[in-house]
């Protein structure tokens, strides 16, 4: 007998929409736990180095990273809740943004240590703003993505939730 909410592959069909999902919960576990475990030392590094913006910036990207494997864990257990679709896809893409973010922080600082011939503006910090407008629009425009993914009534809609897995899986 099923409990509620517990609905695998075989015993009830994915509605239309869903995300089919089907790793072992242990593979998502490690995943989970190695990225907690760089809180501390994110934390004692910028503390250390006193930068405080990256340092957020890489802590907000591991945390978002640690929820994004906490939904692919719930997903394992019930593959036709929407939610927790929308967790992990929003969790693992949300916190690359966020990594390659921090590093960007650090590219105009890289360019003033290299010298003139490594820079490709005058000003190295019109790449920081360059690329925090970039990162705000791919934010968005995951978020957008993933909400119109998950949010299909009719088959012609459903059919980009698939094209999303396979990206993902691929």
């Amino acid at each position: 007998m099923l409990a509620v909410g517990d609905c695998s592959g075989e015993a009830c069909p994915l509605p239309p929409g869903s995300l089919p999902y089907g790793a072992a919960p242990a593979g998502n576990a490690f995943m989970l736990a190695a990225f907690a475990a760089l809180i501390p030392p994110i934390i004692y590094a910028g503390l250390r180095y006193r930068v405080l913006l990256q340092t957020l910036l890489l802590l907000g990207a591991v945390l978002v990273e640690v929820v994004g494997h906490v939904g692919k864990i719930f997903l394992v257990n019930n593959p036709t809740s929407h939610a927790y679709s929308v967790v992990y896809l929003m969790g693992t893409h949300w916190g690359a943004v966020l990594v390659g973010s921090a590093v960007n922080l650090v590219l105009p600082h890289v360019m003033v240590i290299y010298g003139q011939e490594f820079r490709l503006v005058s000003d190295p910090v019109y790449l920081n703003i360059f690329f925090f407008i970039l990162d705000i629009f791919m934010l968005a425009f995951q978020s957008v993505g993933i909400g119109f993914a998950f949010t299909a009534n009719t088959a012609t809609e459903v059919q980009y939730p698939e094209q999303t897995r396979n990206a993902v899986v691929f």
